[in-house]
């Protein structure tokens, strides 16, 4: 009897095991979108981009074709496409070439990027464009009657030139970073497009979401990587995005990947060996779980974390963030999860919920070292968020800082990283503390209220303040007012 049930119990744990082959994710499967992201993506603005990289010319060849739909109340005379790669052509005019920056992106002296356009078309008709700025940042398209809710496909051909740069556009020891290097429709308010210069300090970039269609071809010892897992058929990689602010590309020459599954959503670390690719795996589960529990559910099925080789410590686009290759080393462990956590953190605080990164850059800043410093205290304890918070929000409030600067400052105002660092990160970051403890710790309830209700959108301020205010039932403005716009 003993050994019949032996048998019984081997052939069910075989059959589960069979069972649990065929259910459990494949390493190489493309995960699907929920039907929430799909949904959100379905009224939205479509590129289909076209990239054939070059890396013996240092050139990316890039082929648009999108499709917009005026969203606004009045008639537009034209479109304006942010062409930010344009920056890179100059010393003058490089985001990475200031006097602060320039030796630590340009380290080989330097480098020449930018691009050259060709073929533009508003439905399939030839356009003149004019570019605003000597940066030409500022891609402005004639077009005619272009209606309140009619749409519209503009089509161009542009090569990039990739320079030799530790920045977000720029090429280094076999690793590609091409973020925000494809055009993309600027933002439209009050009866404007936003034309702001690529500052040197913070990101300057506001973008709604829209759906990209991306398709990449490149030399084979090449891998590509993006927000979503690519296909590979037949010479081309192919992925499809939904609802995000931006499209940026990471490419190796030589890479290490290693993934892990959390809360349904799969988790690639990236890295030029097996320590980078393994290192962040564990941090970047524990953080989205703690993320999801806290702010809602992160709205996308795969979460890249790359190590890049790059200037600074981090940078966050939607669906993928970038992590400096330094921070990989010994005894900066404590650094690489602090990073981690707050650059996963922007999934939430200017993916998911944008807002005005150039005149309020708190509003994902601020949100985003206050989720980190939260996440420190449920995953280590009080103790070692003590210690951070004296470091990150109370040592910030003691510097002397010129005045006139506060967290409510736009980017362009601020000297130096350091001041920017301090006023917008660490006080921005204090006055969510003192909102946590005016309210005895319910900041974290309004803010995935805030979420909720903002999720897909460019919040403003008003929109913070007003859902604070319903969430708490009172009204913090004189607080945010103290905090975020007088001068200490």
């Amino acid at each position: 009897m003993k050994r019949a049930t032996s048998i019984v119990a081997l052939a069910l744990a075989a059959l589960i095991s069979v069972y649990a082959l065929f259910l459990r994710p494949k390493e190489n499967s493309i995960p699907s979108p929920s039907p929430e992201l799909l949904a959100a993506a379905r009224p939205l603005d479509t590129y289909d981009f076209d990239l054939v990289l070059h890396p013996d010319s240092n050139q990316l060849g890039v082929t648009m074709h999108a499709c917009f739909q005026n969203r606004w109340s009045e008639t537009l005379p034209d479109i304006v496409l942010r062409t930010w790669a344009g920056a890179y052509a100059s010393p003058e005019t490089s985001p990475a070439a200031s006097d602060e920056l320039y030796n630590r992106c340009y380290p080989n002296g330097f480098s020449e990027g930018g691009f050259v356009l060709h073929d533009v078309t508003i439905n399939e008709q030839r356009v003149t464009p004019t570019f605003d700025d000597a940066a030409h940042t500022v891609l402005r398209l004639p077009v005619t009657n272009f209606e309140p809710g009619q749409w519209c496909e503009v089509s161009l051909r542009m090569v990039l030139t990739v320079p030799d740069c530790l920045h977000r556009f720029g090429r280094s020891q076999g690793v590609w970073l091409l973020g925000n290097c494809l055009p993309i429709l600027s933002v439209y308010e009050q009866g404007a497009w936003r034309t702001d210069a690529y500052a040197a300090i913070g990101d300057p970039f506001v973008s709604a979401v829209a759906n990209y269609n991306l398709t990449l071809s490149l030399p084979e010892r090449y891998t590509p990587f993006t927000s979503g897992i690519f296909e590979h058929a037949n010479g081309l990689y192919t992925t499809t995005l939904h609802a995000v602010r931006e499209a940026a590309l990471l490419v190796y020459e030589q890479s290490v990947t290693a993934s892990i599954q959390a809360d349904g959503t799969r988790i690639v670390c990236i890295g030029r060996n097996k320590q980078q690719a393994h290192k962040p795996l564990q941090i970047a589960k524990e953080v989205l779980k703690y993320y999801n529990q806290t702010y809602g559910a992160y709205p996308y099925p795969v979460l890249m974390v790359a190590a890049v080789p790059f200037a600074f410590a981090g940078m966050e686009y939607p669906g993928m963030i970038w992590v400096g290759e330094n921070l990989y080393g010994q005894g900066l462990d404590d650094a690489l999860e602090l990073t981690v956590a707050h650059e996963i953190a922007h999934q939430w605080f200017y993916a998911l919920v944008g807002s005005d990164q150039f005149r309020h850059p708190w509003q994902d800043e601020a949100l985003c070292e206050h989720a980190m410093l939260h996440y420190v205290r449920a995953r280590h304890g009080a103790g070692a968020y003590d210690a951070l918070a004296r470091l990150r929000i109370a040592a910030p409030m003691q510097e002397n800082i010129r005045e006139g600067i506060t967290p409510g400052s736009p980017i362009d105002s601020f000297h130096d990283l350091e001041e920017y660092t301090t006023v917008v990160y660490g006080r921005g970051a204090a006055m969510l503390q003192a909102l946590d403890v005016h309210t005895n710790g319910r900041v974290d309830d309004f803010l995935k209220e805030y979420v909720r209700r903002h999720a897909f959108a460019l919040a403003s301020r008003q929109d913070f303040e007003i859902t604070l205010a319903d969430v708490l039932k009172e009204d913090m403005r004189e607080l945010l007012i103290d905090y975020l716009d007088t001068s200490m």
